[in-house]
């Protein structure tokens, strides 16, 4: 993975991905506290998730620092009002130099626009191959999350392994890797050689 000499800020029409900034804090927090987010990740207890919550925006923020930078987790802003939509990942630890895990996921408001969660993955997964010299790019999801089965399937991603044991979001801390979805998985490859990728990215 190659370390870009500016930090990613990718725009479309709508939408604009750039790392995020203390002051976007609030808003991160505020969508995580959601009740609708917490039941879907089995977090019944508030102060936990707040806790956890900061926790994890800390860590966002420290991997902005990193040298080489091998982990971009950045905010989805709507670009006319500037408020914060979810957010987009490609993390390398752990991994091949080449390769990284990919993330997405909406605000519980934003649950229902699934072209939210396709536009900024096509951004994402463009930059990744492009900007970033990525030769393959997986990702975790639920084997029931059929609306990012999905998506995964039209960026060209081949199901490589599945799973059915019960998995939860653990609260993050420094020895705990980040989940790419949520629970119940299987593993996605996207590999830059891939056609229908490959096309994509070109009209990103």
């Amino acid at each position: 993975m190659r370390t870009p000499e500016l930090p990613p800020r990718l725009e479309s029409k709508r939408f604009v991905l750039r790392d995020f900034t203390e002051t976007d804090r609030a808003s991160f927090v505020k969508y995580r506290m959601d009740s609708r987010y917490r039941a879907l990740h089995g977090q019944d207890s508030s102060k936990k998730t707040r806790l956890s919550t900061n926790a994890l925006f800390d860590r966002f923020l420290a991997w902005q620092h990193d040298a080489p930078r091998r982990n971009y987790l950045i905010g989805i802003f709507d670009k006319s009002t500037g408020a914060l939509v979810g957010c987009t990942g490609l993390r390398g630890d752990g991994l091949p130099i080449d390769t990284a895990v990919f993330s997405v996921e909406l605000a519980p408001d934003h649950w229902p626009h699934y072209r939210i969660a396709v536009e900024a993955s096509m951004m994402l997964v463009s930059y990744g191959f492009r900007v970033l010299d990525l030769a393959a790019i997986v990702g975790d999801t639920a084997s029931s999350h059929k609306r990012i089965t999905k998506l995964a399937r039209w960026f060209g991603a081949e199901i490589t392994a599945e799973h059915t044991d019960a998995y939860w979001m653990a609260p993050p801390d420094a020895n705990t890797p980040l989940p790419a979805f949520d629970q119940n998985i299987h593993t996605i490859n996207t590999p830059a050689t891939n056609p229908p990728c490959k096309d994509l990215c070109q009209e990103a």
